[in-house]
Order: structure tokens, then C-alpha cells, then sequence
């Protein structure tokens, strides 16, 4: 391209384009400079005028400070206007013109004012001259150095006055003196253009850092957004699974009275197959539920252990009468070792644990069986359920311990449950201080093994945990002739639960609230001497508050307890604070009625 059209090209630019991103660093930090490098100049000036007085004309000396006067004044206003812009006003090209503008009105005045030193006086006002000089010109060449290509000329101009002077001097030492200035005019330049080139890229840098922030902040809100939002879908699951498992536990809850009540008047040998196959399903559904409520549990922080010696050889025991029909019925075997070894842990929670591991052992394998082991070595017992079902891929073992996962339909084989077994065995052997992992049989199948630190053992036997098959041992007249109050805003449970008490001999009052309850007590001319309520009852009232009416009109020692299908971690943490025992629904009836006689023998034996 021809010279002319790049000189045309340039000046369009210069007048078009935006301060580039180093230009713009430039100005901003030399600006918020601006007042500290008018004081300097004026401490300078000062110095100047106070060597030169009475050797420079005044005329000349009067203009300098005129033209000083007007440099300084003009950096200040400048700089105070410029803080005020936007950035975008800040970029307009006009401020490249006004910095340009400003640095050559420096470099001619303060080159001019360089002349002073040529003036006749004494020499020691000529060096505080020549210091003041040469101060000025590498505050000028520094505050433009890195702003090409106005260095370019700006630095030369500034000595120009100088050189001029020296060459025409007619002494040759001062000729030497200009070679010397020259070549460090150019040095200056050629590191100005190195300096401007590397203040350029840092200036880059650091607006590409800035960009890099404000994408990871933006990253880091919308992160944030969807871990809220992850938040508020765990706690609205969690809702959702409250909410359905107490309405879905209530006609569960009913079907099993009233199951309970035709089989005790209608069971006869052609017909208890299919009075079996109906418990069977309850108790899977019963199962089910019962997972809900252990996770909604752990949820509500309202697991406590109890420690105490746990004897492994009884557990082992208990759990093999638990699950030997179940391994009968699939044609498997269902083994335990042999090891008497205690360790001091809470034996309902570790019972569990090792329930929830042998259950899910059983329901995927078809064919062989499940060996329970018991293995001690130096620092830990490792208690191991084997199974040689059809195994766990490697990649899944991190996932099945995650609530409501579940393997294909292949493995599972129509095996029902929800996905929360394997859950809740991480969660509670965390409470527990155990570990549990799962590794692949070389022969096919799965170990889940549980580890337990050696610390954890010790030499007292455990009690072991008895069946809930004891409850049929309660002999069904213990209940005869009590007075007892039911409350269920549930039309069918309270009919279900009539007829359930009716055939224990009891006499039953079944109602809505506590309002009905004392009309009908008075109605009836009767005295309860026991309460039943469901937690969650129509209204704001509980079973909890039901309760309390009702003991206060009676007597504050009134025996009552608590029947509920809540599963949120608030409702659960009530029913813990009140002190009242209570079962969940559904309420398997020779639990109930083990409960029941506990209440009535403890408040025999207080009042005896």
C-alpha cells in the first residue's frame, strides 16, 4: 500500500477507533496519578525558578510559569472528569487526542525550559538546573513510554532543545556530550517499544483474566441455582414420599384389621392358602413402607444407637429363623458360622443392617444359596453376607448404595422393593462407625462384607433380639373387659379397628376427635382405660394433643399410645418428643396387641 493511503488509513483510526485495552490501562493509571505528579512538578518548578532566578530573563521566566500553570491545572480537570465517566465514555477516541495532545505540550515546554541551563550563572545553579532537567525528562519519558508510537517523537522533541544547543556551542566536548544524549535518546526509544509491547500483552492478560472471572462467577451462580434447585427437589421427594406413604399406609392399614378379622372368624383349611397369600403381600408391601419410614428416619436425625454387648452368635441365630422359610421357599440354602465374639454396638440398628444385606442376598440369587460369616483378624471383624446369585456389575457398586436404585428388571427377577435396602445399610453402618463394601465372587455372586474395628469388641455376651413372632404368644385375654378409646378420622380403620378390639373382648369407643371421644364417654358413663390415637387426625389437632385432652379430664397416668403413617422427619421428631410408644402403620395386630399389654402390665405394676 502507498505511503499516503497508510498515513490515511492511521489517522481514521486514530480518530475512529476505541482506546484498545492497554491504552486504556494507560490513561486510567496515569490519570489517578495525575494529582502526585503535579505536586512533584510543582516541587520541581519550584527548584527551577528558584536556580534561574535573576540569570533568566524575567519575560521568558514569567511565560514558563504561565505555560506550567496551565499544564497542571488542565492534568487535574482532566483527570477528575475522566474518573467520573463510564467505561465506555472513558474508551472514546477523543481521550487518545487530549493524552497525545498533553504529552507533546509537556515534551515542547519542558524541552524549552532545558535552555535555561546555557544561560551565564554559577555553576552550582547550573547543576541544581541540569538535576531539575534531567529529573523532568525521565518523569516525561517514563509517564510516556509505554504509549507508541507518540514516544517514538515525543522523547527526541524533549532533548531536541538541548542537542540543538550543544551542537551549536562551537566547543567539540560538547559535541561528544550530544552523541552521548543521541544514543541514549534512541536506547530510550527502543525500550520504550520493547515496554510497550509487553504492557500490551500483560494488559491483554489481565482482560482476558477479567473475562475468565465473569464466566466463572456467571458458572458459579447458575452451579449455585441448580444446587438449589437440587435442594428443593430432595426436599420436595421427600414431601411427596411423606405424603404418599401416610395416605398409601392408611387403607393398608385397614385391609390388615379387616384381614385379621375374617381370618380369625372364616380360616379353615380350604381356604388358609389364600389367607397366606394374602399376608405375604402385605408383608412385602408392609416391607416397602417400612424403608420409607428407616429413610425418613435417618433423614430427621432421630436415630439415636443405643450401645450395648452385642452377641454376633445370637444375631447370626435370630436371622436364620427370620429367613430360613423365606430360603426354603426358593429352594436355597441360608448357612451362618459359628463365632462367639461380642462387640458394643446398638443391636437393633446392627440387626438391621445385616436383615436389610441377607434379604437382598436371597431375592437375587435363584439357584445355590447365601452363607453368613464371621471372620476376626487383627484389626478388624468382618462380618460377611455371600450370595451366588447373578452379582453385581462392578461399575453399579457405588450406585446401589443410592436411594431408589435399583438393577434391570433381568437381575431383579420380579422381586419387588423400592430401592432404599442397600441405602439405608451405607446409612446406618455410617452412624454405626462401620464400613461396608461389596466385592464379585470368583465363583459368580456377591460379598457384601462389614467392617468392624477391633476396638469395637468386647468379652460381655449380648442379649439376643427376640422374633416380633412372640407377640402370638400374648395370650388374647389379657385385654379382656378394658375400656378403650380409639381415635381415627379414617371411617374404615375405625371400623377395622372396632371389629380387631370387639374380638379381643375389649370394650371399644371409636371415634373422630377427642370432642367425640368426651361426648360419647359421657354419653356412655364410662372411664377409658386406655387411648389409641392416630398421630395425624383432621384439623390442626394430633393424636398427641387428642391424648393430652383426654388425660387431662381422666388422669394424667391414663395408659395411651400412638399409631401413625407419618414419615417426615418433623412429624417424626414430635412423636419422639411426646414419650408416647406408638407403632406404624400398618399395625400388624399381635404387635398392637403386645404393646397394649405392656401399657396395661406397667401401669398395674406402678399402681400395685
Amino acid at each position: 500500500m502507498p505511503r499516503p493511503y497508510r498515513w490515511r488509513n492511521r489517522y481514521i483510526w486514530y480518530r475512529t477507533a476505541s482506546l484498545s485495552v492497554s491504552e486504556h490501562s494507560l490513561i486510567c493509571d496515569l490519570l489517578s496519578a495525575s494529582k502526585g505528579f503535579a505536586l512533584s512538578l510543582v516541587v520541581l518548578f519550584g527548584i527551577g525558578v528558584y536556580a534561574s532566578w535573576g540569570y533568566v530573563s524575567g519575560w521568558w521566566l514569567g511565560l514558563f510559569i504561565v505555560a506550567f500553570i496551565v499544564e497542571a491545572s488542565l492534568k487535574v480537570t482532566l483527570s477528575e472528569r475522566f474518573r467520573r465517566l463510564t467505561i465506555e465514555k472513558q474508551k472514546r477516541p477523543i481521550w487518545r487526542f487530549l493524552y497525545d495532545a498533553g504529552a507533546a505540550y509537556s515534551s515542547v515546554i519542558y524541552g524549552l525550559a532545558g535552555l535555561a541551563m546555557f544561560v551565564p550563572m554559577p555553576d552550582e545553579n547550573r547543576v541544581l538546573l541540569i538535576g531539575v532537567y534531567c529529573t523532568i525528562v525521565c518523569a516525561v519519558a517514563t509517564s510516556t513510554a509505554f504509549f507508541q508510537p507518540i514516544a517514538r517523537w515525543i522523547i527526541p522533541a524533549l532533548v531536541a532543545p538541548t542537542i540543538v544547543a550543544l551542537m551549536f556551542s562551537g566547543k567539540p566536548e560538547f559535541w561528544l556530550l550530544t552523541l552521548v544524549i543521541a544514543i541514549g535518546v534512541v536506547g530510550a526509544v527502543y525500550l520504550s517499544s520493547l515496554s510497550q509491547m509487553r504492557y500490551s500483552h500483560v494488559s491483554e492478560l489481565n482482560e482476558q483474566n477479567k473475562v475468565l472471572v465473569t464466566k466463572l462467577s456467571a458458572q458459579q451462580q447458575v452451579a449455585d441455582e441448580q444446587r438449589c434447585l437440587a435442594e428443593k427437589a430432595v426436599i420436595d421427594k421427600s414431601r411427596f414420599i411423606a405424603a404418599a406413604s401416610h395416605d398409601l399406609r392408611q387403607p393398608l392399614h385397614a385391609m390388615t384389621l379387616f384381614h385379621h378379622a375374617l381370618r380369625h372368624k372364616s380360616e379353615n383349611e380350604s381356604n388358609r392358602p389364600l389367607f397366606d397369600s394374602i399376608d405375604n403381600s402385605t408383608f412385602a408391601l408392609n416391607a416397602m413402607f417400612d424403608s420409607l419410614l428407616d429413610v425418613s428416619k435417618l433423614d430427621a436425625n432421630v436415630v439415636e444407637p443405643e450401645y450395648e454387648p452385642v452377641s454376633i452368635q445370637a444375631v447370626f441365630s435370630l436371622l436364620s429363623q427370620e429367613f430360613q422359610p423365606i430360603a426354603k421357599r426358593k429352594a436355597l440354602f441360608l448357612n451362618t458360622s459359628d463365632m462367639d465374639v461380642s462387640l458394643y454396638t446398638d443391636q437393633t440398628l446392627f440387626t438391621r443392617i445385616l436383615r436389610n444385606l441377607i434379604s437382598n442376598a436371597l431375592k437375587f440369587t435363584q439357584r445355590g444359596g447365601v452363607k453368613v460369616d464371621a471372620k476376626l483378624t487383627d484389626e478388624h471383624l468382618l462380618v460377611t453376607v455371600s450370595d451366588t446369585g447373578v452379582g453385581i456389575p462392578d461399575g453399579e457398586h457405588a450406585r446401589v448404595f443410592t436411594e431408589f436404585y435399583q438393577l434391570g428388571a433381568e437381575q431383579r427377577h420380579g422381586e419387588a422393593g423400592v430401592g432404599l435396602g442397600l441405602s439405608i445399610v451405607n446409612r446406618l453402618s455410617i452412624l454405626l462407625g462401620m464400613q461396608v463394601k461389596l466385592d464379585a465372587m470368583p465363583t459368580g455372586g456377591t460379598r457384601a462384607s462389614l467392617i468392624i474395628a477391633c476396638s469395637e469388641l468386647v468379652d460381655e455376651p449380648g442379649e439376643p433380639e427376640k422374633l416380633d413372632s412372640s407377640y402370638m404368644a400374648t395370650e388374647p385375654n389379657a385385654l379382656t373387659g378394658l375400656n378403650i378409646i380409639f381415635i381415627d378420622d379414617n371411617d374404615a380403620i375405625r371400623l377395622g379397628m372396632y371389629t380387631l378390639l370387639s374380638q379381643w373382648r375389649c370394650c371399644a369407643v371409636c371415634v373422630a376427635d377427642e370432642k367425640e371421644a368426651l361426648s360419647r364417654l359421657a354419653e356412655l358413663q364410662m372411664t377409658p382405660d386406655l387411648i389409641i390415637g392416630d398421630y395425624q387426625l383432621a384439623g390442626i389437632l394430633t393424636g398427641i394433643d387428642a391424648i393430652g385432652t383426654l388425660r387431662s379430664r381422666f388422669s394424667n397416668d391414663l395408659p395411651g399410645m400412638l399409631i401413625s403413617g407419618a414419615t417426615s422427619p418433623d412429624d417424626l421428631l414430635d412423636i419422639k418428643s411426646s414419650g408416647l410408644p406408638y407403632l406404624t402403620k400398618p399395625v400388624s395386630p399381635e404387635a398392637l396387641h403386645q404393646v397394649l399389654s405392656d401399657l396395661v402390665s406397667f401401669r398395674a405394676m406402678v399402681s400395685g
